[in-house]
């Protein structure tokens, strides 16, 4: 039968003076030589509830009665025929310690195991008095307001077993109770307060209770809303609070809890970037846009538009909600939405896609003067040919596909002049196609 109290630990209290002060308990410990679960089960309710509560409080307290003397461990040899029984455990010791009762000076052997186990430090004489009363007073109200110690620790624990965060605004009034709470059942363990005090005490935790059913159907009738803070994105922001843009976000936010326009680009949390994918393709789908993914580690989407199926783009977190995130707010249009605006955002990171887009691009160009005979991947060059002087000469790669993507899907006239009077250097083809084994025509 699985025990509620160890061996040791009622060994513990019984050899201690502050188990003597409850003597049901007391004699529960000595009758029985051991403390099942069975047998805490076949308590009346009070008895339970002062083994479920009481005992953690009453079992610390027997601990710090005792001290070890200060006198280095006998030890008794090799032979494991004249090692000692520990007096807690039971256990034979090859070194002994002796631990002495602060209030009656009782001394007892016990094993070096046992010593690290509880911990038998040094303290004050008074101040385990002291506390010896306070734990009284916590009986006294533990029987009236089981687990009270419990509901003060964990108080502020409470905002976080709701879906949704709770803004600073609607849980002001909780946290005051709470405030409130700890100060009375403080003042009381100290003896500031009569036993009168307990019904002003149950008063609080009742109007703290009736607080949380407000929070519960916050949490209930918003849960649809898509940007209102979650407890997750909550986590998240107080893990980044070292980042100043995270910082400016929470403060804008913290009181009523929502996410706005001016600081959705700011919170980059992962529940809420795979929201944004969910919601903007809702915007994009008829621009045949679509965001493939949120990128959580790189902080930036994957996207791809219909007339450039197979080259990948990537636009930050950032650069997506400033310039599009509008739309999802209901505010002013910053930037128009459209396949153009995406691809001039957009940037190509990946080999295959920046050859599907330089071939979508040299058809655009196959009427025009300027024309594109290949590329250098790994050397981040693009060799353009100028029809009218004859000549092919090299560019950088990435600067010009950052600068003339958009002409793949559009009929930019300002775009087309630019390529036009790109300079380059000049080059031999034949020479240049020689000392560049990646080369690719277009």
């Amino acid at each position: 039968m699985k025990l509620a109290i160890t061996k040791k630990d009622q060994t513990v209290l019984l050899i201690s003076e502050i188990t003597k002060d409850y003597k049901w308990f007391y004699e529960l410990l000595e009758k029985n030589d051991r403390i099942t679960e069975a047998l805490v089960e076949s308590l009346d309710n009070d008895q339970k509830n002062f083994i479920e509560h009481m005992l953690p409080v009453i079992l610390q307290q027997a601990i710090l009665e005792w001290r070890e003397k200060a006198q280095l461990p006998i030890d008794l040899g090799e032979n494991k025929e004249n090692w000692t029984n520990c007096s807690l455990c039971g256990q034979p010791n090859r070194y002994i310690h002796f631990i002495v009762n602060r209030l009656t000076g009782k001394e007892i052997n016990v094993g070096s195991d046992c010593v690290k186990e509880y911990s038998f430090n040094d303290g004050n004489t008074e101040h385990q008095r002291k506390e010896a009363r306070k734990i009284r007073r916590l009986n006294i109200l533990n029987t009236e307001l089981p687990g009270i110690k419990r509901t003060i620790e964990n108080w502020l624990n409470q905002l976080e077993n709701f879906e949704l965060w709770i803004p600073l605004d609607l849980s002001k009034k909780y946290r005051d109770i709470g405030e409130q709470l700890k100060k009375r059942y403080e003042d009381f363990l100290e003896g500031k307060e009569s036993e009168n005090s307990i019904s002003e005490l149950k008063n609080l935790i009742e109007q703290g209770q009736k607080e949380l059913e407000v929070f519960r159907s916050y949490s209930n009738d918003n849960r649809d809303n898509n940007f209102l803070v979650t407890k997750e994105m909550y986590r998240w922001i107080q893990r980044n609070m070292g980042n100043p843009s995270v910082r400016t976000a929470f403060e804008q936010l913290k009181n009523d809890g929502r996410i706005t326009y001016q600081i959705a680009h700011r919170i980059s949390e992962e529940g809420f970037m795979k929201k944004i994918v969910r919601l903007m393709n809702r915007h994009l789908e008829e621009m045949q846009i679509v965001i493939e993914e949120a990128r959580i580690a790189e902080n930036n989407y994957s996207f791809y538009v219909e007339q450039l199926k197979g080259c990948r783009f990537y636009i930050s977190h950032q650069e997506l909600l400033q310039n599009f995130g509008w739309v999802l707010f209901g505010e002013e249009p910053f930037v128009e939405i459209n396949a153009n605006e995406f691809v001039k955002i957009g940037k190509v990171n990946d080999e295959q896609s920046m050859y599907v887009l330089l071939k979508a691009l040299a058809r655009k160009l196959r009427k025009e003067p300027i024309k594109l005979n290949g590329y250098d991947y790994d050397f981040n060059e693009i060799v353009l040919f100028d029809e009218n002087g004859r000549c092919h000469k090299v560019v950088n790669l990435k600067a010009f596909v950052s600068k003339y993507k958009v002409l793949a899907i559009s009929d930019d006239k300002d775009l087309l002049r630019g390529i036009k009077g790109e300079s380059g250097h000049l080059i031999n083809l034949n020479e240049y196609r020689k000392s560049r084994d990646g080369y690719i025509p277009l």
